[in-house]
C-alpha cells in the first residue's frame, strides 16, 4: 500500500515501523495522516507478520501540535 504522509516498513523480525513523513511541517498530524495511520494500523492489526509497531518522525521533530 502506498501512503503520502507516512512511510512504512515491515521487518522480518515482526516489527512494523511507521515514519511520520511531513518534515517541512514538523510532522504535524493532518487529517490525511490520521487516515493513513489508521489504515496502516488496521491492516497490521490482522497481520501476523507484525507484532510490534515503532512510530518515529522524519527530520528534526517527532511531531508538532497545531493549535
Amino acid at each position: 500500500m502506498t501512503y503520502e504522509t507516512i512511510q512504512i516498513v515491515e521487518r522480518p523480525d515482526r516489527i512494523g515501523m511507521i515514519t511520520l513523513n511531513r518534515p517541512e511541517k514538523r510532522n504535524a498530524i493532518s487529517i490525511r495522516m490520521r487516515r493513513e495511520l489508521s489504515a496502516c494500523l488496521e491492516h497490521w492489526k490482522n497481520n501476523d507478520a507484525v507484532g510490534v509497531v515503532i512510530l518515529t518522525g522524519a527530520g528534526t521533530a517527532f511531531t508538532a501540535v497545531l493549535i
